[in-house]
């Protein structure tokens, strides 16, 4: 969510240049806590709202998002990765039950799973829709960012994580999962299935220069601005 705020934010300022928009990162789950506790007017959220989320709370969908495996393009299993692991070999990696790339076709190497630190939308969907909730495999070194997640791959041949859709690029190689690959294309065709909502979270319903803002989002440039790398919101 923060590079897409941070563009829309860019861009709502430059038609409104006496406003000021301050786009900060730290996960979904401290926009969430923050917006609740009325420190900031929007909690930007890669996630859905949980009814453990504070009451009271309202989710303005501006996009959706896609989740993806990524690897270092001198894996040990570049070959194999390359044409794709299924979920559950995914979910072996990450849960610490599959820990040699040997063991999916690859060269004997040790498997160095990167996550992400809680709270963190991307964390959680990845838990729920990857691993069935079950834990990272503890040894597993974890990123406050999807930024330095996809960093540390590139910097680790035996490394692989996962990263939000709108951070892939040639530095990092998505694996395609089920035989599907991580792409834009076929999030919007519905072939890939890791797809998750990008929200504006407010304390209520939206007012004021927070509404103008998330009006701006939703709106025709607004989506525009989203298009470029993630999934327009629905209608």
């Amino acid at each position: 969510m923060q590079p897409l705020a941070e563009d829309l934010a860019a861009a709502f300022t430059k038609k409104n240049p006496n406003v000021k928009i301050n786009v900060a990162g730290g996960g979904s789950g401290v926009g969430i806590k923050d917006v609740a506790a009325g420190k900031v007017h929007i909690g930007n959220s890669s996630r859905k709202l949980k009814d453990s989320d504070p009451a009271g709370l309202v989710a303005n969908v501006i996009g959706y998002d896609a989740v993806a495996v990524v690897v270092n393009s001198k894996c040990p299993a570049i070959k194999v990765v390359k044409k794709g692991l299924s979920k559950q070999q995914v979910k072996d990696i990450f849960t610490g039950k599959i820990t040699n790339w040997k063991d999916v076709g690859g060269k004997n190497a040790s498997i160095m799973v990167q996550s992400r630190t809680a709270p963190s939308g991307t964390l959680d969907f990845f838990s729920e829709e990857v691993l069935n909730k079950e834990a990272v495999v503890d040894t597993a070194k974890k990123y406050e960012s999807n930024g330095l997640l996809k960093q540390a791959v590139t910097q680790n041949k035996n490394a692989i994580g996962f990263i939000s859709l709108g951070y892939l690029d040639k530095k990092v190689v998505g694996v395609p999962l089920n035989g599907v690959a991580p792409s834009l294309k076929n999030a919007v065709a519905g072939k890939y299935h890791l797809v998750r909502p990008l929200i504006m979270v407010t304390k209520g319903k939206p007012a004021g220069l927070a509404a103008a803002f998330i009006k701006f989002a939703q709106s025709a440039k607004g989506q525009k601005i989203v298009a470029k790398k993630w999934l327009k919101a629905k209608k």
